[in-house]
């Protein structure tokens, strides 16, 4: 009788690049998927006649670098294909914006809606340029500290997740980049039509 030592249930993009670590460790592995496709939120799928579209994968910096070059997704055809405008977002009103990959160009768009948002805009970018970088090392250590370890120590030198940099963080980075941040939005009045509207993001895998 055939055994398997890994058994991997459901074979969306994280089962099944677990799997392919698995394998590469050198272990047998057998994934299983009830859908007669593979692939997850990842995957393609014709939502109406002739339209193929992204089932739910919406930002492909999700993809980290290291499983792009670990797997040779490049020589397994993966391509990218940058799009510009990120995205395209109607209002109620019958008005419009577009963000675009220029930070100035999105920001043009934005004064025509509400001139404030377009002011706040570069200092959005620059308040998730600080977090992302301070906080990628955590995502992306195999054995990350708890949130309030984080949490606590955020004042001071960030932990390091066995990364080589260690960085004072304003003490409220955490609070603004957590969750709370999205409870505390909800909880205010919203001035403008366009607030809340998040910021594009593109991937950098190689």
């Amino acid at each position: 009788m055939r055994t398997t030592d890994v058994i991997v249930i459901g074979a969306g993009h994280n089962g099944l690049v677990a799997a392919c670590y698995i394998a590469r460790a050198g272990l047998s592995v057998l994934v299983l998927e009830r859908r007669p496709v593979v692939g997850g939120a990842a995957v393609t799928e014709e939502l109406m006649p002739g339209v193929r579209v992204s089932a739910a994968s919406y930002s492909l910096s999700l993809l980290r670098p290291d499983v792009y070059r670990d797997l040779e997704l490049a020589r397994h055809g993966l391509a990218f294909t940058p799009k510009d405008p990120q995205m395209f977002v109607p209002l109620p009103d019958e008005r419009h914006f577009f963000v675009w990959r220029d930070e100035t160009r999105t920001q043009d768009e934005l004064a025509r809606i509400h001139r404030p948002d377009a002011e706040a805009y570069r200092r959005w970018g620059r308040f998730w340029d600080e977090a992302v970088s301070l906080l990628r090392p955590f995502a992306e250590s195999p054995s990350p500290p708890p949130p309030l370890e984080v949490e606590r120590s955020w004042g001071a030198a960030a932990p390091t997740c066995g990364a080589s940099r260690s960085r004072a963080a304003p003490p409220s980075l955490w609070r603004r980049s957590s969750s709370r941040m999205r409870c505390e939005a909800s909880s205010r009045p919203r001035e403008s039509s366009v607030r809340g509207r998040g910021r594009g993001s593109q991937a950098r895998p190689g």
